[in-house]
C-alpha cells in the first residue's frame, strides 16, 4: 500500500477486509452448525407410536326405579333429562349407580326426594317441600313446585360432584332409558 493514503481510505480498506472476513467466518460457522445438526438427527431414536393412552372408561349408567305413583310418572322424565344433561346414562338394569324417586303428597305438603348411589355410597341427595293451603285446591301445582325444587337442587349437586372425571359416556350395551 502506499504510504501517502489518507485516514479515511485506509478506515474504509480495513472495514472492508474486516467484513469479507467475518463474512468467510460465519459461512465456514454455517457449515459447522449443518454439520453438528445433521449427525445430532441421524442419532435421534423415535420410538414407535402406539397411539394415545386410552382413557379409562367411568361406568355412568344409572339404573332408573319404575314409578310408584301417578305424580312420579309425570315427573320421572326430568330427571332423566337432568342425568343425561350431567353425562349419566339412564338405563332399566345392570348399573352401579341407583336413582331414588319418591313423591309423597301428605294433607299438608308434597315432599319430593332424588338420591343417587353408587356402590351402596350416596353421591348426590336433593329434597323438594311445597305445600300449605294452596294444595287443596291445586294439588298438581304443590307437587310441581317441589319437584322443581329438588330437580334444582340435584343438578347443581351433580354439577358439582367429583366423583370421577367427565370422560366420554360409557354407552350401555343394555341401551339407554325409554323416554315418557
Amino acid at each position: 500500500m502506499p504510504c501517502c493514503v489518507s485516514l479515511p481510505a485506509l478506515i474504509l480498506h480495513w472495514t472492508v477486509r474486516a467484513v469479507v472476513l467475518l463474512h468467510s467466518l460465519m459461512n465456514g460457522f454455517r457449515l459447522f452448525l449443518s454439520a453438528v445438526v445433521l449427525s445430532m438427527a441421524s442419532c435421534v431414536v423415535v420410538p414407535p407410536s402406539s397411539g394415545p393412552e386410552p382413557v379409562p372408561q367411568v361406568d355412568r349408567r344409572v339404573q332408573v326405579p319404575r314409578p310408584t305413583n301417578d305424580y312420579e310418572a309425570t315427573h320421572l322424565q326430568q330427571v332423566v333429562n337432568v342425568l343425561r344433561r350431567n353425562g349419566y346414562d339412564p338405563v332399566n338394569y345392570g348399573a352401579s349407580h341407583r336413582l331414588t324417586f319418591s313423591i309423597e303428597t301428605g294433607p299438608v305438603n308434597a315432599d319430593t326426594v332424588i338420591r343417587l348411589d353408587r356402590e351402596g355410597r350416596t353421591i348426590v341427595d336433593a329434597f323438594g317441600r311445597d305445600g300449605g293451603l294452596r294444595i287443596i285446591v291445586d294439588r298438581a301445582g304443590v307437587v310441581r313446585s317441589s319437584v322443581d325444587r329438588a330437580l334444582t337442587e340435584f343438578d347443581s349437586q351433580l354439577r358439582r360432584t367429583s366423583d370421577w372425571a367427565r370422560p366420554t359416556p360409557y354407552g350401555s350395551p343394555y341401551g339407554s332409558y325409554p323416554g315418557y
